[in-house]
C-alpha cells in the first residue's frame, strides 16, 4: 500500500543512499516494503516558469523535477453547510522543495517519462470550463446479512432510515442529504458502487460525453434514476479498476436537517485500494475533474469539493475497499459517537488521532461485514490555489502516523482490514459454513 516516493537528492550516489533509509523508514512504520522505488535523479533547482506543474509519479527510472513556486498566503472561506471543517492556508514554506514534473521537461534527459496526470493541472481559465463532479453522496455495500448490517448503522452508527425496498434499505446522516449509505443484501459482502453529485443536468451530460470520449467504460446514456434512491438524473462509469461510480445530479434532499452532534453528518471520502494507483489517480483527475491535493508514501488524495479529499487512492495488491469515512460536526460529536460504538460493543481499529494530509482527526472501527469505517471531524478546508506536496515533504514534516502522536502505528490486524483481506476471509468462512450446510 505504499507509494514511490519522490527523493530530492544532490547526486547519484547520495540517491542510492537515500533510497535505502527511506525504504527502511517505511518498513520501520509500515510494517512492509514499498515495493521497488524509482531511481532519483538529481534534482533541478533553478527557478521554475513553467506553465503547468503536477506531482511527479514516478514510474520508471526518474523524472524531470524542478521545485514549485512559493504561493501567496490565501485562505478560503470554509464550505457551506460543512461542519467541522477547517480553513487551510495555502502558503508553502520557503525552505522546503518539493519535487514535481512540468510540461516543460530537460530536452536532454532520456530518461524522463511524462507523468500520468500528463493533463492534470490547466490554466484555471480551461479548467473552469471542464465539466467536473462538486461532491461525494453516498457508498452503495454488499452485505450478507441485511437486517443484522441496518441495525449496526441505525443503533450504533446512529443513521436514519430513508426507504426500502425489499433486499435494499438507504440510510441518511443529518445533513439534507437524501443518504449517505445504500446496503444491498448479497451472498458476498462488497463496495458495490460510490455515488457522486454534479451541479446540474448540463454537467452530468458533458460529464457522460467526456468519459465516453476518453475511453471511460460507461454503462448507459445518462437517464431518470429511481425515486426510492431520490430521483435524479445521471449515469454509471467504471474506473480502470472495476469500480463502479455513479454520478448524478437534481437528486432530493430532506426538508430540513438534524440536529445531533453524536451522529454522523455525511460521507467525507471513500479510499480505495490499487495495484495502479497511477492509473487511478490519473482517471479522476482528468476524465471526472477531481483536483489533486497531496501525495504520502502511502497514497494519492484527490477532491472534488472544499474538502481536503473526498477519494484517497492507496497503494495495495489489488482494487478493494481501503475504508469509509463519515464526518461529525465536531472533535466532541466525534468523541461522543466513537464513545456510543465502544459502548456498543465495537472496540476503536485505529485512533483517535489526527492524519497528516488533510489534518482531519481518526477514530476507525470494523463493521459487522468486515468493512473499516471512520468518524472524522476538521478536515482542512482548501481552494483551487492550494499547494499540495509529495510524499519525501510529508515524511519530513514528522507528522506520522499521527500529528499527536497519540494513535500510535496501525496494527497488523488494522492493515489486514484496511487491505480488504478481513472482508475476504468472512466471505470465505460464510461460504464454507453454507457449503457444509447444503452439503456440498
Amino acid at each position: 500500500m505504499l507509494e514511490h516516493a519522490d527523493l530530492i537528492v544532490s547526486d547519484e550516489d547520495d540517491a542510492a543512499v537515500a533510497v535505502g533509509e527511506f525504504r527502511g523508514l517505511c518498513d520501520k512504520l509500515f510494517g512492509h516494503a514499498i515495493g521497488t522505488l524509482a531511481q532519483a535523479r538529481p534534482t533541478c533547482r533553478r527557478p521554475c516558469s513553467c506553465p503547468a506543474i503536477r506531482p511527479v509519479f514516478l514510474t520508471g527510472s526518474g523524472a524531470g523535477i524542478c521545485p514549485l513556486p512559493v504561493a501567496n498566503a490565501t485562505s478560503v472561506p470554509a464550505r457551506q453547510g460543512c461542519a467541522g471543517g477547517r480553513v487551510r492556508g495555502n502558503r508553502l514554506p520557503d525552505s522546503a522543495v518539493v519535487c514535481f514534473q512540468t510540461d516543460r521537461l530537460d530536452r536532454g534527459s532520456d530518461a524522463i517519462r511524462r507523468s500520468a496526470l500528463s493533463s492534470s493541472i490547466r490554466p484555471e481559465t480551461e479548467a473552469m470550463n471542464q465539466p467536473r463532479i462538486d461532491g461525494l453522496r453516498s457508498i452503495e455495500l454488499g452485505v450478507r446479512d441485511l437486517q443484522k448490517s441496518a441495525d449496526f448503522y441505525r443503533r450504533v452508527w446512529a443513521l436514519e432510515d430513508v426507504s426500502a425496498d425489499g433486499d435494499t434499505i438507504h440510510l441518511r446522516g443529518t445533513s439534507r442529504d437524501h443518504h449517505v449509505v445504500t446496503l444491498r443484501e448479497r451472498p458476498r459482502a462488497s463496495m458495490l458502487a460510490v455515488h457522486f453529485s454534479a451541479p446540474d443536468r448540463a454537467a452530468i451530460d458533458a460529464l457522460h460525453a467526456k468519459a465516453k470520449a476518453m475511453g471511460a467504460m460507461i454503462d448507459d446514456a445518462p437517464s431518470a434514476l429511481p425515486k426510492s434512491e431520490g430521483g435524479g438524473y445521471g449515469f454509471r462509469v467504471t474506473s480502470p479498476d472495476g469500480h463502479p461510480l455513479c454520478i448524478s445530479a437534481d437528486v432530493a434532499q430532506h426538508a430540513e436537517a438534524i440536529d445531533d452532534r453524536s451522529r454522523p453528518t455525511k460521507l467525507t471520502h471513500v479510499v480505495l485500494n490499487s495495484a495502479e494507483i497511477e492509473k487511478q489517480t490519473a482517471f479522476f483527475v482528468d476524465v471526472l475533474g477531481f483536483k489533486w491535493s497531496d501525495s504520502t508514501v502511502m497514497m494519492d488524495f484527490v477532491r472534488c469539493c472544499s474538502d481536503h479529499h473526498s477519494v484517497a487512492i492507496a497503494r495495495g495488491n489489488g482494487p478493494s475497499l481501503n475504508h469509509m469515512a463519515y464526518e461529525m460536526p465536531n472533535i466532541d460529536g466525534l468523541m461522543r459517537g466513537a464513545g456510543r460504538v465502544r459502548k456498543s460493543g465495537y472496540e476503536i481499529l485505529w485512533g483517535v488521532g489526527r492524519h497528516g494530509p488533510g489534518s482531519n482527526v481518526f477514530s476507525y472501527f470494523v463493521e459487522p461485514n468486515g468493512f473499516v469505517t471512520e468518524y472524522t471531524t476538521e478536515v482542512d478546508q482548501v481552494g483551487d490555489n492550494y499547494v499540495g506536496h509529495d510524499g519525501k515533504w510529508w515524511m519530513e514534516q514528522n507528522v506520522f502516523p499521527c500529528r499527536w502522536n497519540m494513535a500510535g502505528v496501525p496494527s497488523p490486524f488494522t492493515r489486514k482490514a484496511m487491505s480488504g483481506e478481513l472482508l475476504e476471509e468472512e466471505n470465505k468462512r460464510c461460504e464454507e459454513i453454507m457449503a457444509q450446510a447444503l452439503g456440498r
